[in-house]
């Protein structure tokens, strides 16, 4: 390992300030756990790095002018020697040198350290904090330069005391589990916290974790909700015994949606990454939520939410909150246990199933209506879910004055409503919103001529298979960039969209139907 120190730095860069952070408050959390897997990736043991490292002699070259990945590298080597001291003698000046100087971390002479500090030690995070800040990480522990014994030690130790730990948070993790939140979904601050409590102590909490609570429950709680946001579904199961045991819950692998078709209802369950249909299961009598254990974790006891798509007509998505007051709205319940909610505004009573349409002006349908989200993301020719046509990527309209990242490069809206166009390329994108999950897509190319219409994109592809926009089995697909009209109307885009096209030709009336994977359907 030629430069020890910017290699780690690099795997620190790449975990902890990711595109997608930008934005948001950055919690570092460099401890054994951590350097094993650099460590695994890199595939040594932790004594074959700081092997390179005491050998490569670059630790007394590293200053406030060295590249960011070499500043990362000596932090996180900081860091690392301070989560050491947790459980031991405390967090004296006295015991981070011995730490630091260990001959299993840096194994250098205490003068030799002392002398580095005084000379860079100060430089080095002041270089770190500055760098964060040009790059949209806010860090809201920073430490100001001073004076005394705690000087040098200051910076370690309040990111690495006063911020919880791996093992702290899988404990609390398993209060998401009480919650029947699932990994990677799609919630706001406001709502994660409507669901959570602010105030929120469990026994099973570790004790460290009880303890920075207790001292800074603010910052404890937004390191909380950033690490639900990348929550891969790990948690400490507590046991009758008082010890835990570590568990995974699995990231969901399907969409539901509702479908209604001459006079039927159904569950369409969605690949959520290809968007193929998995199974179309008809409501019938003698079903309960049983049929959908494969597929879905329930949300809340006996009810499912589902909002209409703004797109297809006799569809609506399933979701934890509506989050347009305007949408059209279904809830369905199971009564096998009693019914709940208003008997006028039942739609469909199937066996002990009932569809009932949600209206936000009555108090007991409140708990179901989210965060009104301050951006929407519409457009596009969508292939499959979250899979663009090169050309035509989906465009962000922002309703409120706010900073946005796309891709990592900063971008400012202005005013109370603005629509924004990217002229992206082919491959991963990334719309990043602060305090919000991040947006991720992919555009692909594909045989497709893109031409002007109306000031919106029309696109006219021709391919051997066909998509989700089909027209006939030879995959024969024309679509339109559909924004202008999505918040000015009622009326679904595409269905307005087909008037336009098929009447603005000597009125001639013609029978449009898309046929896919889900059967013919009528706009």
């Amino acid at each position: 390992m030629t430069d020890p120190y910017s290699t780690l730095g690099k795997f620190v860069l790449d975990t902890f300030f990711a595109d997608d952070k930008r934005g948001e408050v950055i919690f570092p959390i460099i401890d054994e756990y951590y350097i094993k897997q650099f460590c695994k990736v890199k595939k040594c043991s932790i004594k074959d790095f700081f092997d390179s490292v005491h050998s490569c002699q670059r630790f007394y070259n590293i200053s406030g002018c060295s590249s960011i990945e070499e500043i990362l590298g000596i932090i996180a080597i900081q860091m690392y020697a301070a989560s050491k001291m947790d459980t031991a003698d405390g967090f004296s000046s006295s015991n981070f040198r011995n730490r630091i100087c260990d001959n299993d971390v840096l194994d250098i002479k205490v003068n030799d350290w002392q002398k580095w500090a005084c000379e860079n030690q100060d430089d080095i995070w002041t270089r770190y904090y500055e760098w964060c800040n040009d790059k949209s990480f806010i860090i809201t522990n920073v430490c100001e330069p001073t004076t005394g014994i705690y000087r040098y030690v200051q910076y370690p130790k309040v990111h690495s005391s006063l911020i919880l730990n791996r093992q702290d948070l899988k404990s609390i993790a398993y209060l998401f589990i009480e919650k029947c939140l699932n990994p990677n979904e799609d919630l706001s601050e406001h709502e994660f916290w409507s669901l959570i409590g602010i105030r929120h102590e469990k026994t099973y909490y570790s004790r460290r974790a009880i303890r920075i609570l207790s001292d800074d429950r603010s910052r404890a709680n937004e390191q909380i909700y950033q690490y639900f946001l990348s929550w891969t579904g790990e948690y400490l199961k507590p046991t009758c015994y008082g010890v835990s045991k570590e568990s995974i819950v699995s990231e969901p692998k399907y969409n539901i949606n509702l479908y209604y078709d001459n006079e039927n209802w159904f569950i369409d369950v969605l690949s959520i990454y290809n968007g193929e249909l998995v199974e179309e299961i008809q409501l019938k009598s003698r079903l309960n939520f049983d049929f959908l254990k494969p597929y879905y974790n329930m949300k809340r006891s006996n009810v499912i939410v589902f909002q209409k798509d703004p797109d297809y007509d006799n569809w609506w998505n399933e979701t934890r909150y509506i989050d347009d007051y305007n949408a059209d709205a279904l809830l369905l319940e199971y009564i096998g246990n009693g019914a709940r909610y208003l008997g006028r505004n039942v739609v469909a009573s199937i066996g002990l199933f009932r569809i009932i349409r949600i209206n936000p002006k009555y108090e007991l349908y409140e708990k179901f209506y989210g965060e009104e989200r301050p951006y929407s993301i519409v457009g596009g020719f969508k292939l499959r879910p979250n899979t663009y046509i090169v050309g035509a990527p989906p465009i962000l309209i922002t309703k409120v004055a706010l900073a946005f990242w796309i891709d990592g490069v900063r971008y400012d809206s202005h005013t109370e409503q603005q629509t924004h166009t990217f002229d992206l390329k082919k491959g991963k994108h990334q719309i990043k919103i602060k305090g919000y999950k991040v947006k991720e897509f992919t555009l692909v190319e594909d045989n497709i001529d893109i031409i002007p219409w109306n000031d919106n994109k029309r696109w006219d592809l021709q391919n051997k298979r066909p998509y989700c926009w089909q027209t006939t089995k030879e995959g024969l697909v024309v679509g339109l960039d559909f924004s202008k009209y999505s918040y000015i109307s009622t009326i679904t885009p595409l269905r307005k969209w087909c008037s336009d096209i098929l009447y603005r030709k000597n009125n001639i009336n013609y029978l449009i139907k898309e046929k896919n994977k889900y059967g013919n359907r009528k706009y």
